[in-house]
């Protein structure tokens, strides 16, 4: 039997400051530093760490993230340039926003395996056999017990494989890539996954999402008054589909998970004591929950800070915006498009006194936005890619009514 220990490095510089990753050789923050630190306690009070190698990409964010967890296991470790993030072709600190508009343009539609952003990046292609040589390395060598720690994209490469999906699939990968994932293949070849994708505490509490939109969900019940204008605009329902498009963004977009999804879930709660004002307010509630359930202060003022934002679509375009900040707004937009605006169109022509089919046809032909208007709610091609897919079936249900009705 051999074990694996994937680990995806810890919070790093660019995950802050709306920089490209890719082999530009970004540190670790503070708050990465002292995730490390945890994951290393948690995994000597999970594993017998002294049988144990580890490997890690070459890059700073990488190693750093070793060293952390090493301060509990102490295991000498292997850096390998095979663990390296994919290469944008972009090794200098470059922001996303420049990134994004000056790549080479690509076909949404088609998947291009062999799509470079820039000349000297690396394609799709190129990353499933840097990443393909690297694990069957592993698998054949005498080595029973492995800790990896590498990137986001890589490691979403290295689990698609591992899951014995063949390259043609990796344009359908449902696969998230959280902090740490358990795998095993027995003598026979069979692979199995423990525990995939679970999510490391990185405070006296665990992060525990499920508690939390449970806290969230009362808290609407208790509160009537955020009803009163619009009854069938249910706040929490909103956050359980802006919780599912954000975890959505994070299949293909590289982000702090812990931080975006929790502000997802309290993103809208302060609608309960003020709709105008309820950024502000919501990020008031999202505090008191972790300072009772002692979450640590950084991580605290990070979701605050995204929350208090997350209303403001110009920090899309702004080149020190987070990408935690920017998928939130683009979460929160995504629930506004397609099928689910043909729901709130015919019930908010309801409401009026001269209802009709006609009215409610007319209203649900004046939603489709315009390719400018979809820049102002998103910047990352995944989320872009969501809404054309969400606009394409909201005209073919257009063109349905124009037919019945003209």
């Amino acid at each position: 039997m051999k074990n694996i220990i994937v680990i995806r490095h810890t919070q790093s510089v660019q995950h802050t400051n709306g920089m490209v990753g890719g082999w530009t050789d970004w540190e670790l923050t503070e708050r990465g530093k002292k995730q490390a630190i945890t994951i290393g306690k948690y995994l000597k009070n999970s594993i017998s760490f002294d049988k144990y190698i580890m490997y890690t990409s070459d890059l700073k964010r990488a190693k750093q993230t070793a060293d952390g967890i090493n301060v509990h296991l102490g295991l000498n470790t292997i850096m390998r340039k095979e663990l390296r993030e994919i290469n944008v072709g972009i090794e200098t600190e470059t922001t996303v926003k420049w990134f994004n508009e000056n790549k080479k343009k690509h076909d949404d539609v088609v998947y291009n395996f062999d799509y470079r952003p820039f000349p000297n990046a690396e394609s799709n292609r190129d990353l499933w056999h840097r990443v393909s040589r690297f694990m069957n390395e592993i698998i054949d060598s005498n080595d029973n017990n492995i800790i990896i720690v590498s990137h986001g994209v890589t490691l979403k490469f290295f689990l698609t494989m591992w899951l014995n999906d063949d390259f043609d699939t990796l344009k359908d990968s449902k696969i998230f890539v959280g902090i740490i994932s358990k795998l095993s293949i027995d003598n026979n070849g069979n692979r199995t996954t423990e525990s995939c994708n679970d999510f490391i505490p990185y405070s006296d509490s665990e992060l525990d999402f499920d508690k939390a939109i449970r806290y969230v969900k009362s808290i609407f019940e208790q509160c009537v008054e955020h009803k009163k204008e619009y009854s069938y605009r249910e706040k929490f329902s909103h956050t359980i589909r802006v919780y599912k498009w954000a975890k959505k963004l994070l299949e293909t977009e590289i982000a702090d998970s812990d931080v975006l999804l929790m502000a997802a879930i309290f993103h809208d709660v302060g609608y309960t004591i003020d709709a105008e004002s309820h950024m502000s307010y919501s990020a008031d509630i999202c505090r008191s929950y972790f300072i009772e359930n002692k979450y640590d202060d950084e991580y605290i003022d990070m979701v605050c800070e995204i929350i208090t934002h997350h209303n403001e679509r110009p920090l899309l375009y702004k080149k020190n915006t987070s990408i935690e900040q920017i998928l939130l707004i683009e979460a929160d937009g995504l629930d506004e498009s397609g099928a689910v605006s043909i729901l709130r169109d015919t019930l908010s022509e309801g409401l009026s006194e001269d209802v009709s089919y006609k009215r409610a046809y007319k209203r649900i032909c004046e939603h489709p936005l315009s390719d400018e208007k979809i820049n102002l709610f998103c910047v990352t091609s995944t989320s872009r890619k969501i809404w054309k897919q969400k606009q394409d079936e909201l005209n073919m249900f257009i063109r349905a009514l124009e037919r019945d009705f003209l």
